[in-house]
């Protein structure tokens, strides 16, 4: 076969395999942040639950949906960086895939830059829920007992809310890290098949 045609050939299925790898980069991220959402809405919910219960046990008298239009605007700003994160995980990876020419053993480095994007998408997520942590939303400087409700508000926080936030989306992370990388492998294994082919029948 014509090395030029064989050349044509080869290029016009790396162009089909980057697509296929985009697409699943981007349903695998898409799903993740469905996930994330779901998860936000279920926790956060918990959350408005618990500190109505510990400003009710402080018998402080909060105006309606105080703690509901707080805790409920903490998960917009908190989904929104999270959003933000994942997404520049996403960039980076499509930006890579789109300079890969498919020689030997360059999967392999697409595989160790997903997990490197991993890495650092779950040191920048304990890093903002370090520093959300440090912020107080409540305050609840004015009523009697104050200390201790706005002490047991951030200790829940911390501990039970954003700690356990980080634990299910670094798991959550970690299984479409483990598709990502099984789709891709199945991609590249049509491409070698449909690149051999095309230059064994020509």
């Amino acid at each position: 076969m014509d090395r030029d045609i064989q050349d044509i050939f080869r290029e016009k299925n790396r162009e089909i395999l980057i697509a296929n790898l985009k697409y699943d980069l981007d349903k695998n991220i898409d799903n993740l942040l469905g996930t994330i959402t779901n998860m936000f809405n279920k926790e956060f919910e918990v959350a408005i639950e618990n500190i109505n219960t510990i400003v009710n046990d402080a018998s402080i008298s909060l105006e309606n949906n105080f703690v509901s239009r707080v805790v409920n605007s903490m998960k917009l700003d908190c989904f929104n960086r999270i959003d933000e994160l994942i997404k520049n995980k996403k960039n980076v990876l499509a930006y890579e895939i789109g300079k890969f020419t498919f020689e030997k053993n360059e999967m392999d480095k697409y595989f160790n830059l997903v997990f490197k994007t991993t890495k650092t998408l779950k040191d920048d997520i304990h890093n903002y829920f370090k520093e959300v942590c440090g912020m107080n939303d409540f305050s609840l400087d004015n009523y009697d007992n104050s200390e201790l409700a706005s002490s047991r508000i951030k200790f829940y926080l911390e501990n039970r809310l954003y700690g356990k936030l980080e634990t299910k989306m670094h798991m959550e992370i970690m299984i479409r890290d483990n598709n990502l990388i099984n789709k891709a492998k199945e991609s590249y294994e049509r491409y070698q098949e449909i690149t051999e082919k095309t230059v064994n029948n020509n």
